[in-house]
This record gives C-alpha cells, structure tokens and sequence, in this order.
C-alpha cells in the first residue's frame, strides 16, 4: 500500500511538472523584458559593432553579463522570445543541476519531481524584473562549482597532487567566470572553500595547498583572459574610471537602505520567501551534523552529510551577499529562493508541493472573490486590516488567471507582440516597465525623421528599446539616467555630455513624473494639444526634456525638438527644487 501512494505521489508530481511546462513556458517566453535586459543588449550590440565599453555606454559593474549577451544574441538573433529562452536555458540547467545534486544526496525521484516542479511555478510566472538577470546566469557556474567542490573533497584522500591541482584549476575557472558576471559571487565561494578546507586538510594534509593553488590559478586564467579583453578594447581604463570614481557613491546607497533590505527578506516574493524561515535554521543544523569544525576524515558519516553541508554553505553564502551586499532588488533574491527550496528538500521537507497548493489555493480564492460574496466578505477586511499578511497569506498567482490564460493560445501559434507584452507585463505605469504598444507607435512616428546616429537621445530607462528598435547608436552614454542622476557630484558632467552629443530629438516617459506626483491627467488647454498637460507641476516644466517643444505625444511618451538651451538637468524631485 505505501508502494501505491508513493507511486501515485510520484505521478501527481509529474503531472504538476508537465501542466505548470505547458502553461507556463509559451508565456515566460512572450513576456516583455525588463529594462535591464535592453541596457545589455545595446551594451553587447555596442561591443560588436567596435565601440569601447564604459567609454560609449556607462555601466557600474563588471562585463560579464554584456560579453555573454554579445555571445548568445548573433546566435540566437535579437528578439525578446530569443533571449528569453536563452534564459530559461540558464536558468533551466541551474535547477537540473541541483536536482542532481539532490539525486546525488539520496533524496526520492518524486521529491525531486515536486523540487522542479515548485522551481518551474515559482520562476515562469513571476515577475519580468527577475528574468534575463545576472543573477539567475551566474547561479549555473556557481552550481557546476559546487559540483565539482563535492568531488574533489570525496575523492582528496587518494587524489595526487597533479589531480588536486587539476580538479582545483577547473573549479577556480567557474569561480572567475561567475565573478565576471557579478562579483558578489566571490561571498558563497569563499564560504564553500572555507567548509571544505578543514576536511581537504584532514584528508590530505599539506597536499591540500595543491587544491587552493589550482583554485587561484584558474580563477586568475579567467581573469586574466577578461583583463587583456578590456586593454585590447580600450576599455579597461573607462571601467576604472567608474570603479574609482563612480562607485564608492553607488555603493554608499546600498549601506543606507540595509535596515530596509532585512525588513524585506521575507516579502520579496509572496509566499515563496517565507521559505528562508526554514531554510535558514535547516542551514544551520546540516553544517552542525558535518562537524564543520573537526578535520576529516570520519568513515562512519554518510556521504550525504558532505552533499548537505555544501548546499546550505552555498544557500548561507548567497543569502548574506543578496540581503547584506546587493541592494532591494528582487531579482538578487531569485537564486537563493532555488537553494532554499533545494535544501529543504535535501533534508526531505515537503516544501515544494505545500508552497504549490498554498499559491494555488490564494489564487483560487482571489479568482473567484469579484463573483462571490461569501470569499469577498471574509477577504477583504483581511485585506484592509493587515495588506502585508494578507500577500503572504493569501498570494495571487498568474497560474489561475483569465487574463494570461487569454493569451495563452496565441503566445504557443503566434509568438510575442507589443499587445501581448503588455498583456502579460506585471508592471503598469512606471518609470522602469514600458507600455509597448504606444512604444511602437513612438517607433513609427520617428521613422518618419530618418534619424541618424547621435540625433536621438532617449531619456527615461523604457524609452531605450527605440535605439535598437531604430538601429541607432545611444547618443547619451548613461542609459539608465534617473540612476545616474542620482550621483549628485556627477550632475556637471552629465550635463556637458549630453550638450556635446548634439541631438536634436529626445523622447521622454512621463510615468516618471506621474509616478512621482500621482497624477495621470493629460488635459492639454484646448487649442494646445501638444502643450504640458495642466496638471504637469511647475517645477517640472523648466527640466530637461521637459522644456522643450513637443512633437509629438502617444500616451505616456512624447518626442521633444531640441530648440532651447539645456539648462538644468535632474530628477523633477520637488524637495530637490
């Protein structure tokens, strides 16, 4: 009998898998991108067509993620559906690779079944901001590290120095390409080094050198390659210039909202993040049963101790770097979420298929409150009395949801458009998510000036799909401007570059001013239709590109015909004023 239930465990886990595929794909692939996929695009594009990285298009971290785009994008061509599925790819390896290291630890197939399957829920319906990131990309050399840490450590006692050194050398390689894409990776690697240095050491002795030699030489090999990349290309002393100069201002930001960051451990993706308040303790309890601060070896200890012992020293090293080191964007958190939901299952909790039916069951409820009186009297005094709780309490998920299910059949026959985008957009009406379809009348609309490279400056973060749109070179090197802008020791130079670019067009996103002051009115006077709506703030309208003369408006966007002096240019904060 308990044969039977595990079977049919097993299979109910497969058929949850298969139907959150079979929806979920053809919608996470017509899904718009984030604005932060675009910047790497026109980095990468930018790279490819000969201009010098930094120098023609600023950027605060390493390349990494720019070199991989500029890979994977003449491959796989330059639309939104192509770069999506290079990232479920990504993504997509990351979460088999830890099923296999799950397998490897002993854990049943139907628990691994259920690990995909909540892994597959909680990635493709969420929220565009965290796909196509580096955090997710860096998370596969990460894993591959980890595998290959665990087989050095379980093989170091008859290994020879040759072969420490070796399996140490590839390691370190995956560590620096990892690094590349985003240096906070170095955090859970030096924590996954330091576990396995005491037992390397209890194994192997002074051998062991050989093994943290290979480490440092193969991270230096990848390091080394990216280092010659930068000087061959002229870049290596712009990124240096924002290194030393840019940086230590970026970087103060992150300090000062950490009270904030903490607070938000456990809000970033409801109900998926209440699963760290498991994970964290599980962590803990795993690293105390490998007797972390004793040398090896121990015959008598199951090899999955080990396997346990570097997951949770991998989730500890990723969370410490997502909550303490990066700043509160979601898309930092989406990999330590994978580790959690792996390592409970490594210890054989049942989180995956709770989390499935707690999300399943919110949005039921949430579903069928508009027609049911009963469900909405119960939900929403909840709702109004405690809104946080109620999000974790009771979550929405797309899953059940007759708006993306409208679409679903015309994503698997018909592919991505600017309607469906926006469709399937979680983000409405602010300054970091386009509205597509009247970004593509802004498109036509500019076709007809027969543009050239360094007439068109587009100003906001969703305005930037235009440039490779048009197949025009950024004018403004600071794409994501308003960030930009917000070094206010920087606001001199910013100003003498844009002057210098010389452009005689600019296209605005008023969702930025709108998301500022709440007001969405577009009430023009009368006969001035293409004049600042009446309730635009007056200490808006003399900013750039704010005080220039309108050409043309679709909804939220307009293109400006650059004939007055750029005076000042900022943020149209009113405290600033």
């Amino acid at each position: 009998m308990r044969r039977v239930i595990r079977r049919i465990w097993e299979m109910l886990g497969w058929s949850s898998l298969l139907a959150v595929l079979v929806i979920g794909v053809p919608l996470f692939i017509c899904m718009p991108l984030w604005v932060d996929t675009t910047y790497h695009d026109l980095s990468a594009r930018n790279i490819l067509r000969g201009g010098v990285h930094y120098r023609d298009i600023f950027e605060t971290n390493l390349p990494g993620m720019v070199w991989l785009h500029a890979i994977v994008r003449p491959i796989v061509g330059w639309s939104s559906e192509a770069i999506r599925a290079v990232d479920l790819v990504f993504v997509g390896s990351s979460v088999l690779l830890l099923a296999a290291w799950l397998k490897r630890i002993g854990v049943t197939r139907s628990a691994i079944v259920w690990f995909l399957a909540a892994s597959s829920m909680f990635y493709l319906f969420e929220t565009e901001f965290i796909h196509c990131q580096r955090d997710g990309w860096m998370l596969l050399p990460t894993i591959i590290a980890m595998h290959l840490r665990g087989r050095q450590i379980a093989g170091a006692g008859t290994a020879s120095r040759r072969r420490l050194f070796g399996r140490g050398l590839i390691e370190g390689m995956f560590w620096g390409s990892a690094i590349w894409i985003k240096p906070h990776s170095s955090v859970p690697a030096f924590a996954i080094w330091l576990l396995s240095l005491r037992r390397l050491v209890g194994q192997c002795g002074n051998r062991s050198l050989f093994d943290l030699l290979g480490l440092l030489t193969g991270g230096a090999i990848v390091g080394t390659a990216g280092v010659v990349w930068l000087l061959t290309t002229g870049a290596w002393p712009y990124m240096w210039d924002v290194l030393l100069n840019w940086n230590p201002e970026y970087y103060k930001w992150t300090m000062d909202e950490m009270d904030h960051r903490v607070s938000m451990i456990i809000m970033y993706f409801a109900p998926w993040s209440l699963v760290h308040l498991a994970a964290i303790p599980m962590a803990f309890i795993a690293l105390v049963r490998f007797r972390f601060w004793r040398l090896g070896p121990y015959p008598w200890m199951k090899p999955a101790r080990l396997d346990q012992a570097l997951l949770a020293m991998l989730y500890l090293g990723w969370f410490v770097e997502a909550v303490f080191l990066q700043k509160t964007f979601h898309y930092s958190q989406t990999p330590v979420h994978f580790l959690a939901f792996a390592l409970l299952t490594a210890h054989r909790w049942p989180i995956s298929p709770i989390f499935m039916a707690w999300c399943l069951i919110g949005a039921t409820l949430i579903h069928y409150k508009a027609s049911n009186a009963t469900v909405q009297d119960w939900l929403e005094p909840f709702k109004r009395q405690r809104p946080f709780t109620y999000q974790q309490v009771v979550p929405f998920h797309r899953l059940i949801n007759d708006d993306w299910r409208s679409v679903w059949y015309k994503c698997l026959t018909e592919g991505s458009s600017p309607a469906i985008q926006d469709h399937l957009s979680f983000y409405r009406l602010i300054h970091c998510a386009p509205t597509w379809t009247e970004l593509e009348q802004v498109h036509q609309y500019l076709q007809t000036l027969n543009l050239k490279d360094g007439e068109l400056v587009c100003w906001d973060d969703t305005t930037h799909p235009l440039y490779l749109s048009l197949n025009l070179r950024p004018s403004f090197r600071f794409m994501h401007v308003n960030t930009s802008l917000e070094f206010r020791s920087k606001r001199p130079r910013l100003r003498e570059e844009l002057i210098a670019t010389g452009h005689k067009y600019v296209v605005s996103d008023t969702a930025v001013s709108w998301f500022l002051y709440d007001y969405y009115s577009q009430d023009t006077p009368p006969d001035r239709p293409l004049d600042l709506p009446l309730e635009t703030p007056c200490f808006v309208r003399d900013v750039y590109p704010w005080n220039q003369p309108i050409v043309f408006k679709c909804g939220r966007y307009w293109v400006h015909r650059i004939d007055n002096p750029i005076t000042e240019i900022r943020i149209p904060y009113a405290e600033w004023r």
